[in-house]
């Protein structure tokens, strides 16, 4: 992460270990929010950023304050899986960086929330989150261009209906019980996830040239 987030926020790495530092943090004391709340903010969003470019980044934790000031930095633990290469997973630092301004510059707040919800993805792969995410991009692009990012109206057909489905996707499935039948097709949680960070990584490099 420190690689990868220079800027501010930012990951920072001294003797100690790697810490969260963000101008946000230091000031929030200021303004009657409370640090710990906006530290986890700020890192959702660097989190999902992450999960984004890199599909074997691993969980990241914040593991608690350093002094007692609100203001000291925050230190941040498991920072890449055993897994991870930066040459071989082309790490895009100035995509990376305009993700996070894009979701600090959205006013319909959907960027940040979608990069909230693929944070999640880091530990669990959940049909509902995943769906959520799929919402918003479709709120925001409509339906006809939702399609076009997901590849086509099968592969879109076949994530919704393993999202809400019992008979597709047992209890993880968003539904306990849906009308109708089955199409007899389906899309395996894995590769949903792989398909999910597809659509958000082109959705958001266009949103860029968008805006």
């Amino acid at each position: 992460m420190a690689v990868l987030f220079t800027g501010d926020p930012g990951v920072r790495k001294d003797e100690s270990g790697y810490f969260l530092q963000a101008s946000d943090i230091d000031s929030a004391d200021q303004d009657g929010r409370e640090p710990v709340l906006v530290a986890e903010t700020i890192l959702s969003r660097l989190i999902g950023t992450a999960k984004t470019l890199v599909s074997t980044f691993a969980e990241v934790t914040i593991s608690g304050w350093e002094g007692y000031q609100p203001k000291a930095r925050l230190a941040i633990t498991g920072i890449w899986g055993m897994t991870w290469d930066p040459i071989n997973h082309g790490l895009d630092v100035e995509w990376a960086q305009s993700a996070l301004a894009l979701a600090d510059s959205d006013s319909s707040l959907r960027v940040a929330r979608v990069l909230r919800l693929m944070s999640s993805l880091a530990r669990d792969a959940s049909w509902f989150d995943m769906y959520k995410i799929f919402e918003l991009v479709r709120e925001d692009v409509g339906r006809k261009a939702v399609i076009e990012l997901f590849g086509g109206d099968r592969a879109l057909s076949d994530f919704t209906e393993s999202a809400t489905r019992y008979e597709i996707s047992g209890d993880r499935a968003r539904h306990a019980v849906y009308p109708g039948s089955p199409s007899g097709r389906s899309m395996a949680v894995g590769d949903a996830r792989i398909k999910i960070r597809d659509v958000v990584r082109k959705w958001l490099a266009g949103r860029a040239t968008a805006y």
